[in-house]
């Protein structure tokens, strides 16, 4: 988001060409490349130039700081010239860097690239730059940055307040937002409509705190009266973030898009009664999003079934109830082969609720989670504890620590480093994806036995996941196998697998030892097979291609119809 929001309220190109002209001995500007750091200078939080911000990194402005000469410099600012540019845009490159003054000089607060073709114009008589009005500048930016910056912290409460009322709304925010992702990707928005698709898809239900408990968690199906009731949380919504973002520029079309979510194409809907083209094109967009995730909402992950009943739904109330395009791309999108669900978080900022942070205390037995949502930056974020028990943690003494959250019906792992803890907030950086399986897994859906050989027990558990080195399973956060399970974390497991597909048949009894857990919906176990023997892995890995070919033979028939 962070490139976005900048281009909303500068055109860098412009802005920057015409400050170094006026200010200074600089008549002609190539190009300007901008960026501003974190606190002491190890990590960009927000760059200019999309063309340039993969190389540009706080590592290499160091290195070209010291392969340069001071031309100009007083105790808030510098100008710098670069002997050795690592990169092609100009003959001449200059850098003015905004020093942090209270980090006796060793900290940039932001720096500005600037190439040309041609040497600066300047003498011992002119040698002048405005290096105090450059420090405004980046001080005016960052406000800028963190006024927007809040609505992370936004969502992070009103995420708490809601889930108080209804356990699973942060699993739907979470899986609306992310619908939304790859329905923007994929129709190929503008970067400015993603990002308002996505806070809208985190921000559409908060009106939902007016309505009653009663009726939000009905099972049944809600009265005539109820359902006018449930029926204003539409313009709740819309009213609560008109207050909410005011002031926020970039966000203004949020209310209107999260008020006509629930208006159908053919004008049967809510709260206006519009239709076709005359309901805004995000509204419709966020309207197949949310449906999406409404019929899977009590899962974590979305079974071939689950998939199924998305499709007829879509099928079923194209051109009635969903944009007809967007049901269709929706549809593609659901049965189109992906072989990586990770999307690559290009200098984004991304909101993942409900997640959970895994690690190993003092010694590797003693496993330990905490719940709570993270802000993702790039490879660094914030993870706001919710569940925090007070405890006064080492962080030298962490060991293992990853993050764990569902996303598009798979569970993702990052290994992390934690920098800092700090009033119920996890500053973590170096987060890098950790596979859960080094050899080839996939979602898996059925259930399996799972025996307690010190407790003596069997108990039913649910595979989320199978793969050759380690099998994944839920349980109920409130069964007494959990509790087991949890005093029991150090101890060693079987589990009986009983599988067939075509002529390949499992049934098999593993050797499981747990390495971590992670608290969502349930409890989730990963756990890695002990001594298992070659003919067993075999056969799991020849279900599993097999289960492959199934899936991609099913996708192709729905592609087909």
């Amino acid at each position: 988001m962070e490139n976005t929001t900048l281009s909303q309220f500068f055109d860098f190109e412009v802005h920057f060409k015409e400050f170094i002209k006026r200010n200074s001995y600089f008549t002609n500007v190539a190009s300007a490349y901008f960026a501003i750091f974190n606190d002491n200078t190890t990590r960009i939080n927000y760059k200019y130039k999309y063309n340039f911000s993969d190389v540009l990194t706080a590592s290499l402005i160091k290195s070209m700081i010291s392969d340069s000469e001071i031309v100009e410099k007083n105790h808030i600012s510098e100008i710098r010239k670069c002997n050795n540019p690592p990169f092609e845009c100009g003959k001449n490159v200059y850098m003015i860097n905004a020093i942090n003054p209270a980090s006796n000089r060793t900290d940039i607060l932001g720096s500005l690239i600037v190439c040309s073709d041609i040497p600066p114009s300047y003498s011992c008589e002119n040698s002048v730059f405005n290096l105090p009005y450059f420090l405004q500048i980046v001080y005016h930016i960052e406000t800028v940055l963190s006024n927007y910056e809040k609505i992370y912290y936004i969502v992070d409460t009103f995420t708490e307040v809601m889930a108080s009322k209804d356990t699973i709304m942060p699993y739907h925010m979470t899986g609306v937002a992310n619908n939304c992702i790859e329905l923007s990707i994929f129709l190929g928005l503008e970067p400015i409509d993603q990002t308002l698709l996505y806070f809208s898809a985190l921000l559409h239900d908060i009106g939902k705190l007016f309505i009653p408990e009663t009726i939000i968690n009905k099972e049944e199906e809600l009265t005539d009266d109820e359902l006018n009731i449930f029926k204003i949380h539409a313009r709740k919504s819309e009213e609560m973030l008109k207050t909410i973002l005011h002031g926020m520029t970039l966000f203004e079309d949020i209310p209107k898009i999260v008020r006509h979510h629930h208006e159908n194409y053919d004008g049967s809907g809510y709260p206006d009664g519009l239709s076709g083209e005359g309901i805004p094109y995000l509204s419709r967009v966020l309207k197949v999003a949310d449906a999406v995730d409404k019929i899977s909402s009590k899962n974590a992950y979305k079974t071939r079934g689950v998939v199924d009943s998305i499709i007829k739904e879509l099928k079923i109330n194209s051109g009635k109830v969903y944009d007809p395009a967007l049901a269709k791309a929706m549809i593609k999108i659901l049965v189109t082969e992906n072989e990586n669900l990770i999307e690559e978080n290009t200098g984004n900022t991304i909101y993942i609720p409900q997640c959970s942070f895994s690690f190993s205390y003092m010694e590797k037995t003693n496993i330990k989670s905490l719940t709570g949502n993270l802000i993702l930056r790039g490879n660094s974020g914030t993870f706001v504890i919710h569940d925090y028990d007070n405890k006064i943690y080492s962080i030298n003494a962490m060991l293992n620590s990853t993050i764990s959250f569902f996303k598009n019906g798979e569970i993702f792992e990052y290994k992390v480093l934690v920098k800092k803890i700090e009033d119920g907030r996890l500053y973590l950086d170096n987060i890098r994806f950790l596979p859960t399986d080094t050899t080839f897994s996939m979602i898996w859906n059925n259930s399996a036995i799972l025996y307690n050989k010190e407790l003596n027990k069997k108990n039913r558990v649910d595979i989320i996941k199978l793969g050759g080195d380690a099998v994944i399973f839920t349980v109920d956060k409130n069964s007494d196998l959990a509790r087991e399970l949890l005093d029991n974390i150090k101890g060693e497991f079987q589990i009986h697998i009983k599988e067939s597909i075509d002529e390949i048949e499992l049934d098999t009894t593993l050797n499981i030892k747990i390495v971590k857990y992670y608290l969502g919906y349930g409890y989730t176990f990963i756990c890695r097979y002990l001594n298992i023997q070659s003919g067993q892995k075999d056969l799991i890995l020849r279900l599993l291609f097999r289960k492959q070919m199934e899936n991609r033979k099913w996708k192709t028939k729905l592609l087909v119809d």
